[in-house]
């Protein structure tokens, strides 16, 4: 609970000082040293419970993949290649769903500790070094506050353009439909390994598949994601879709499954929602950047993202505590059902994502 709470609190911050104090890069390099530190010094605590806690609870506050994907984003519109980002996410997907038996094989024949002090700090001494090649100084300043026109906006402190970009209604909702997208990928990581073996009775291959299949489709669903949007009617209507897949996915999906078989025929949907909802976000923040807050609203959206995940791990474990898994999954598909009707008349937006805000 401790780290899922860090992981909450410390993108949301690290975005928040990244455009308060307009130094990106150096953020980022902090944040990526810092989970570097705490990977070389948990094994040394782990006969320890209440230490070995405080590093992971640490490590936490310094997960760096939202403001990794933030400054990602904003180099790539600046170098006007910005239709290429969801491809690198997409490839993003398939390292995630070779580093399951990859980091298995590394554990197995270096052990835990070994894998910690050099997989982990390779990984993050290899992203400091593409930072620093990042032209992340002139990607934040062009068209920053300097060269707006509008007085009143650059007159305004950190604070207030934080307070007058979130306090409008279709930013709140916005944010609410992200929160609903972290439900649906919580009740997923919370339950659906647990699932698949108890209740579908799967065997290491077979959930080894499991996993391989949910990732390895990412990749195909990030490359058409944006014209999915456009077809569906704009980010918000996108966002709103994303409800009816949650309620195919659980309501039917995991709740009828009788074989990880039949589940496998479904889960192309974690997929679709997926890819669909990390291109909209992209977006989504990219049209604050005028205002200076690029990185502030990704990482809010990261934010309400690990909430919902953070409810969903709640809420679907006393349900299936109270009840099963399965009663657990279908709860959450009417959830998704109940708020898909609801969004049922949302009007078409034509226009670019930025008419959002």
């Amino acid at each position: 609970m401790t780290s899922n709470l860090a992981r909450m609190v410390g993108p949301l911050l690290s975005g928040m000082l990244a455009d308060r104090m307009r130094a990106h890069k150096c953020i980022v390099i902090g944040m990526s040293v810092g989970m570097a530190l705490c990977m070389i010094a948990l094994p040394f605590f782990q006969d320890s419970q209440v230490i070995s806690c405080v590093i992971i609870a640490c490590s936490g506050l310094f997960f760096n993949d939202t403001i990794i994907a933030a400054i990602t984003s904003r180099c790539l519109v600046y170098d006007d290649h910005a239709e290429i980002l969801p491809l690198i996410r997409g490839y993003g997907s398939l390292a995630w769903a070779l580093a399951g038996p990859v980091f298995g094989w590394f554990q197995g024949t270096f052990g835990i500790a070994t894998m910690f002090q050099t997989v982990f700090v390779s990984i993050n001494a290899i992203l400091i070094g593409l930072i620093l090649d990042l032209p992340v100084a002139k990607a934040y300043a062009q068209s920053t506050l300097k060269e707006i026109n509008n007085k009143d906006v650059v007159a305004q402190s950190y604070n207030e353009r934080v307070i007058n970009a979130i306090w409008r209604p279709n930013v709140f909702s916005f944010l609410v439909q992200v929160l609903l997208a972290g439900i649906h990928n919580g009740t997923f990581f919370v339950l659906g390994f647990v699932f698949v073996e108890q209740e579908l009775g799967a065997k290491g291959v077979e959930i080894g598949l499991y996993v391989f299949t949910t990732a390895i489709l990412e990749l195909p669903f990030f490359l058409v994601a944006h014209r999915i949007a456009k077809g569906l009617g704009g980010t918000m209507r996108t966002l709103y879709f994303l409800n009816w897949i949650g309620a195919v996915r659980f309501g039917i999906g995991y709740y009828m499954s009788a074989s990880i078989w039949q589940l496998l025929c479904f889960e192309w949907l974690h997929a679709l929602m997926f890819a669909l909802y990390f291109t909209q976000i992209s977006e989504f923040a990219e049209a604050f950047h005028q205002d200076g807050l690029q990185a502030t609203v990704f990482s809010l959206t990261g934010f309400m993202f690990a909430s919902g995940m953070m409810l969903a791990s709640v809420a679907s474990g006393i349900i299936a505590d109270l009840f099963d898994m399965r009663t657990s999954f279908l709860c959450m598909g009417l959830l998704f059902a109940a708020v898909g009707l609801l969004t049922l008349r949302t009007p078409r937006k034509s226009g670019p994502t930025s008419s959002l805000v």
